[in-house]
């Protein structure tokens, strides 16, 4: 798994700052450098370049976090195996007033796929604890209890505390089941990778299969696109719409066809 940059969204976790501050009134270079940036990560997304493409839309995501790009952010985090932000930025969405019905429809579908490849871990932690890393991903207190999706596999878990890691614990998740990690401030940092990783995992009680969703052929296996201004090439055959009231064409790709308006 890549590590993120986890103290800079420790900081946003504590804070409570709302994504749409993030982005205060950028220049007209700073949305250009977006749109390229943006259409950058479908590119890559498109190649199946996941870490470089999370990097691109987190890029864009500085400058404009609307919710097609947090919805492409969502998409590509998935397929790297990063379920716990991507289901957080999937719940955004679905919160988000400004999020249309179509893309919450798809919200709901990056679900429903991650809890059908993955399964949910919870956590009992002491009180002191600041925050817990699953990957490098930071979630808080409030969090603990109700558990986060997470793909199949090997994971970190950290424990974080005054500015420093206090704790590791190494844990296997599989798919369909449900894992409980207690831990506690007496865990090690450092662990005997040898050693077989935490398996604890209860199966996941079986709940009915939810009915296919299905869309209209024209905007299956679509990427999001972006609406801004006039038009402008970005390598070889990547055009971006710019212009207010135009609705361009979309990328063939994953995500559904949209329009996101600078």
């Amino acid at each position: 798994m890549m590590r993120r940059h986890y103290l800079a969204a420790i900081i946003l976790m504590i804070t409570g700052i709302p994504l749409s501050t993030l982005a205060d009134s950028p220049s007209e270079a700073e949305l250009q450098k977006a749109r390229e940036t943006f259409a950058l990560g479908v590119e890559l997304a498109e190649e199946g370049r996941w870490e470089r493409a999370i990097q691109a839309f987190r890029e864009v995501m500085e400058v404009m976090p609307a919710p097609p790009v947090r919805y492409n952010l969502a998409m590509v985090l998935m397929r790297h195996g990063d379920f716990p932000e991507a289901e957080d930025l999937a719940e955004s969405l679905l919160l988000d007033e400004e999020t249309s019905e179509e893309l919450k429809a798809e919200a709901v579908g990056l679900m429903m796929e991650m809890e059908g490849q993955g399964g949910r871990i919870y956590f009992d932690a002491p009180s002191t604890t600041e925050a817990i890393l699953i990957d490098g991903y930071a979630i808080g207190p409030d969090n603990y209890e109700r558990g986060y999706l997470m793909s199949a596999g090997l994971h970190l878990i950290e424990t974080f505390r005054g500015g420093r890691i206090l704790s590791r614990r190494r844990v296997e998740m599989r798919a369909g089941s449900e894992l409980r990690v207690t831990l506690s401030a007496s865990d090690p940092l450092h662990f005997d990778l040898s050693q077989p990783a935490e398996t604890k995992a209860e199966p996941v009680v079986a709940t009915p299969q939810p009915v296919e969703r299905d869309r209209p052929a024209r905007v299956k296996n679509k990427w999001i696109w972006i609406g801004v201004g006039a038009a402008v090439l970005v390598g070889v055959g990547l055009g971006v719409g710019l212009g207010i009231e135009a609705k361009p064409d979309p990328f063939v790709g994953d995500l559904q066809p949209g329009q996101l308006r600078w």
